[in-house]
């Protein structure tokens, strides 16, 4: 019994930056390890590749102890018409667009009065910088 109680009683081991994973590091390793500055340059390394390599070869990084994944997905983006309207529940929302279209449409919306017209027009946003793709 004493020795479960001893289990609820460690500690969680916390690193909040470079600086703490090397001393954490060096206690493991002990005097055999490597340097603080080899350390850095090959934290620095190989976080400057594996984002290259996400970015450029859309790599998929699996984290281990099941903490999930590093990527990034790219959708295509899909512009839907339901009733001779088009459909923006799916697509994301140009809002500085959109507020200049209603500031010609109703002249004195704001924030506070914009509930009060129904069925406004929203404006799509484009991603032309991706092209047409969603990022998620």
């Amino acid at each position: 019994m004493e020795r479960e109680e001893n289990i609820y009683k460690k500690k969680p081991c916390e690193t909040r930056g470079l600086a703490e994973c090397y001393r954490f590091y060096k206690d493991k390793v002990g005097r055999n390890g490597i340097g603080y500055r080899t350390y850095a340059k090959v934290c620095r390394e190989f976080n400057i590749r594996m984002a290259n390599k996400i970015i450029t070869e859309s790599f998929e990084f699996r984290l281990p102890y099941r903490l999930g994944f590093l990527r990034i997905k790219a959708i295509d983006q899909k512009i839907v018409i339901k009733d001779g309207k088009l459909d923006m529940t799916k697509n994301p929302i140009d809002w500085e667009a959109t507020w200049a279209y209603w500031r010609e449409l109703y002249p004195g919306i704001n924030i506070k009065n914009a509930k009060n017209y129904a069925d406004k027009p929203l404006i799509p946003h484009i991603n032309e910088q991706t092209n047409g793709k969603l990022i998620k």
